[in-house]
Order: C-alpha cells, then structure tokens, then sequence
C-alpha cells in the first residue's frame, strides 16, 4: 500500500512556531517525514513525501501538491503539522478526518497511536468540511485523507514530549504503525494482488486440465476396444500398444486436477473470510 506524507506549509508560508526552539511545523515537520519515510519499509508500507511549493495561492498549492499524491497512486495521505494557540494552557493531540468511512478508520487509528507514543490529552478525531480550517487538505485528493496536530507548539507539555530524536521517532513510528493497521483494513485500489482472484485462475486453469484430460481419457479408452484395428493401421498402429499406458496418465492427470480444484476452493473460501474480518474490524 502506499502512503503519501504531505508537509503542511511551506518555505514561504512556514506555519506555526514551537516555543522552545523557533522550529516552524515546515521544518521542523520536514523532519519528521524524513523519518517516517526510513521507517516505512519495516511496516510494508511504500511511503513517499511530499512537500506544498508556493506559487497561485493556498487552494492552488493544495490542489497541486494532491495533484501528485494521486498520479502517484497513493492508497492514503497523512498531512503534517502541529497546532498552536494563545494561550500556553492549551495542549493535547488530535487529527482532522474528512468524516469519509476510510479517513475516519485511518484518523482513529493513527490518533490512538500518536497519544499512547506522546502521553499528551487525547483531543479526538476531529471531522472538518472542505470549507473549515484545514479541511481543504482533506478534500483536495482521491485518496482517504487525515491532517495531523500532534501537539501544540506553545505548549510546554507539547514541545516536552516531542524535544528529543528518540521522541521523534517514537512518534514516526506511532503515525507509521496507526497508518499501517487502517491500511491493512482497506480495500484493494487494484486486484493484481488479490488472493482470491490468484486462487480463481489457478482453479479455472485446473478445471480446464481436468476437463482436456477426461476427454483425452474417455478418447484413449474407445480407441482401446478397436485396438486391433487401430494396429492395422500403418501411420498410427505403433502407438496402440501404449493406449494402456496413456488412458491410466489422463485418468491419473484429471485426479490431480480435481484435488487441485478441491485445495484452491479453500483458498478462495479462507480468503474472503479474512477479507470480511478485515472488512468488519
């Protein structure tokens, strides 16, 4: 699956600012993709980073920089920041949700991932419309959407938890791990690694043998009863001698076949009953 990591702002419009060492979110956020990014192989994930250029406007930049994530052909996107407010009281995590099933699942699960990693307030999953601050970034991509406040960074508690690179990446590894259990949930955006439908050509394949080898069989056991006849014949009369041989391979060939069928039907049967757990979860 694969994960698009968009840094929120830009090197011209550079966000909010942590209080303890002037970081704004592109920078210091710029940072963490970089990690999630390292990390993303070891979780089965295809991670890319994506950064917002300035040029035309918010809604331009947006729409430009989804613009990519989608001919990538990303299966989920996670936009980066932090928040920060007046008041240094205000603290805690929280990720914006588009309020579609697949972002609210993914948005869950990463939120929960994030407040175990940082033990800062869980603020929740929070829905926004395209329309309200920072809902744009959830709408402006094809694929499932979250924009990510880990902490705020005029808080004393917030710029506490995520000061040192083990911290860091102890929160790359919770954004990466939340991501990685929602994706495992989602459906196929392509079939080319389908179990099921693996299983469903090998088994048409199977049927097919079977079917060749019954009629191949059924063919050598007639010509078997006018074999002293088929001896006559000079173009064909060596082989009949192996018409024995040859009807006992075809019915042997149909045998393995039916077993064939019998093992790939229980493959494609185990498959869709993990693909409805996973789709129930």
């Amino acid at each position: 699956m694969k994960l698009a990591i968009v840094v929120g702002h830009n090197s011209v419009s550079q966000g909010a600012v942590r209080k303890d060492t002037g970081e704004t979110e592109f920078v210091w956020n710029s940072r963490l993709a970089k990690m999630i990014a390292r990390q993303g192989e070891d979780h089965g994930l295809d991670v890319k980073v994506f950064h917002r250029t300035s040029g035309g406007g918010y809604s331009t930049e947006l729409r430009r920089v989804y613009g990519e994530t989608d001919r990538w052909g990303a299966d989920a996107t996670v936009e980066l920041h932090f928040n920060g407010a007046s008041s240094a009281a205000a603290t805690g995590t929280e990720t914006l949700s588009s309020g579609t099933a697949l972002s609210l699942k993914l948005a869950a699960s990463v939120q929960r991932e994030m407040v175990a990693a940082l033990g800062l307030r869980d603020r929740g999953v929070k829905t926004r419309a395209a329309k309200d601050r920072g809902g744009k970034s959830l709408f402006s991509g094809q694929a499932p959407a979250i924009l990510i406040e880990p902490f705020f960074g005029s808080s004393a508690k917030g710029t506490a938890a995520t000061d040192t690179a083990q911290e860091q990446e102890r929160l790359a590894l919770a954004i990466l791990e939340g991501a990685a259990d929602a994706l495992s949930t989602f459906p196929r955006s392509t079939l080319a690694d389908s179990r099921t439908m693996a299983a469903a050509a090998q088994q048409r394949t199977a049927q097919a043998v079977q079917g060749n080898a019954g009629i191949a069989a059924t063919l050598a056991t007639v010509a078997m009863t006018a074999r002293g006849e088929i001896e006559q014949l000079p173009a064909v009369g060596p082989i009949a001698e192996w018409l024995p041989t040859i009807t006992v391979a075809l019915i042997v060939v149909g045998l393995v076949a039916t077993v064939a069928q019998r093992v790939l039907s229980d493959r494609i049967e185990a498959a869709r009953i993990d693909d409805h757990a996973k789709a129930v979860r």
